[in-house]
């Protein structure tokens, strides 16, 4: 499931956006919740929450941090995802400053 760090905590000005990555996080953790109930041990899951990623969507952000908060590149990203999925990673979370965020949260 492709989140964001928007998805762990609110922000000015985006509330739709942080809704909807709030939302894709749910359901994934519901998605593996059931599949562990279930006992369905195939059926693996990874949410990926990646700051923001220099794609067209995000034309002209600029990070207020960018030595802790870089822009992502797409092709990095896309590399840490695909390692995580490989290697079963419940969730990936980029840069990993965010990681201290979420556990503080």
């Amino acid at each position: 499931s492709i989140a964001s760090c928007a998805g762990m905590c609110g922000g000015s000005q985006v509330s739709d956006y942080c809704a909807s990555k709030f939302a894709a996080i749910g359901f994934a953790e519901s998605i593996d919740m059931e599949m562990r109930v279930l006992r369905k041990t195939g059926v693996k899951t990874t949410i990926v929450c990646p700051y923001i990623i220099n794609t067209g969507m995000f034309n002209g952000v600029k990070s207020k941090w960018p030595h802790m908060l870089p822009i992502l590149d797409p092709e990095y990203v896309a590399e840490r995802i695909i390692n995580a999925v490989r290697q079963n990673q419940e969730m990936l979370i980029i840069p990993r400053i965010f990681y201290f965020i979420f556990f503080l949260k």
